[in-house]
């Protein structure tokens, strides 16, 4: 457990030393953000910028590894838990059932446990994911991505655990469909898409009812796929009239689908997803919702191995946050800046 702060020089520092507030340089540019974890290269790139001194968490024991590495096992025992029992829920309903809510409870308190541990998280969700299960880990990483953006949003604690239901329940009403449909290879026809685009509504209408259940929870499964310029679904629309909820779901939803394989189409790295945020979607998403996002978990692929499309393998050592597209990759004794070659890019995390 991270306990405490500590001021010092910037030459002291050592890699895995991790930062305690966000590092700007003297024009005001983030050169890093709190929760960065130090390496060589990010220590040369402080002290090119004049960087004398920053604010470190100070580790409460000696055993810093064994103490990482315990809270990585935590997380994983607990995401495979909430995959566990998100496999009994949805068998449950599948084979007609009722919805158990008292298990969405349990599997968002399962999760909430490891809040604070987001690059736990990030490397967890990284290295966890099976396309053949990709209807219950689906479910599951987007209700940990949720809370993720909800705890850097600093919500209420009630709202965070609304996203974190919201999230689990927001592709419920896929039960309603077609596992044909679902799971077809080749382009869907206009009459299968249509049938697809229901599944928001479905969910709504499955969960609508249930005691106790937040009108949060309902908004977000209801309007998860609306989208901030109208161009959305099922109400097409825009701007504030979409709830927050909704707004966390929608970001962390289509990162997860993008960065897993799915039984018709492969997924893409993390820093292609990025890319797609900051182009083409950049008008379908809340400003502040993606800009924390985007602010945020970049940071935490640092360290890293990643494969680049030219088949070489190296360690990613700096993220840039006023350019996450362009990671720092280090192969051998040399540093490759992508943003000076836009022919080479991260096409896999290694784990």
């Amino acid at each position: 457990m991270l306990m405490g702060r500590i001021n010092i020089p910037v030459v002291c520092c050592d890699a895995g030393d991790v930062l305690a507030e966000d590092i700007f340089n003297q024009k005001g540019v983030l050169l890093a953000v709190k929760n960065t974890v130090m390496n060589h290269y990010i220590k040369k790139k402080l002290l090119e910028f004049g960087i004398n001194d920053v604010w470190l968490y100070q580790p409460a024991g000696l055993f810093v590894h064994e103490a990482k590495a315990s809270k990585k096992e935590k997380v994983e025992k607990n995401y495979k838990k909430a995959v566990f029992i998100v496999k009994k829920f949805l068998s449950q309903i599948c084979s007609g059932g009722t919805i158990d809510y008292g298990l969405v409870n349990e599997i968002s308190n399962t999760i909430l446990e490891v809040i604070y541990e987001p690059g736990s998280i990030a490397q967890c969700l990284s290295e966890l994911k099976h396309s053949d299960e990709y209807t219950y880990t689906h479910c599951v990483n987007v209700a940990f991505y949720s809370m993720l953006i909800a705890k850097w949003l600093k919500t209420p604690d009630s709202l965070t655990q609304e996203v974190i239901q919201a999230g689990l329940l927001h592709d419920i009403g896929k039960t309603k469909v077609s596992k044909e449909i679902l799971n077809k290879k080749e382009k869907l026809t206009s009459a299968e898409w249509k049938i697809i685009k229901k599944h928001s509504q479905y969910g709504y209408e499955m969960i609508k009812d249930i005691p106790g259940i937040s009108q949060g929870v309902l908004t977000g499964v209801l309007q998860h796929h609306e989208r901030m310029d109208g161009s959305g679904y099922p109400g097409k629309l825009s701007g504030d009239n979409i709830g927050l909820h909704a707004k966390i779901i929608a970001v962390a939803d289509v990162y997860d689908a993008m960065t897993q394989n799915r039984v018709y189409k492969r997924k893409v790295s993390p820093f292609e997803s990025f890319r797609m945020f900051l182009t083409s979607g950049i008008c379908s998403f809340d400003t502040h919702v993606l800009g924390v996002f985007l602010k945020h978990l970049p940071a935490y692929y640092i360290g890293e191995r990643a494969r680049l499309n030219n088949g070489l393998q190296g360690e990613i050592v700096y993220i840039p946050p006023h350019d996450v597209i362009y990671p720092i990759v280090q192969i051998g004794s040399n540093f490759l800046d992508l943003s000076k070659d836009e022919q080479l890019k991260v096409v896999d995390i290694m784990g």
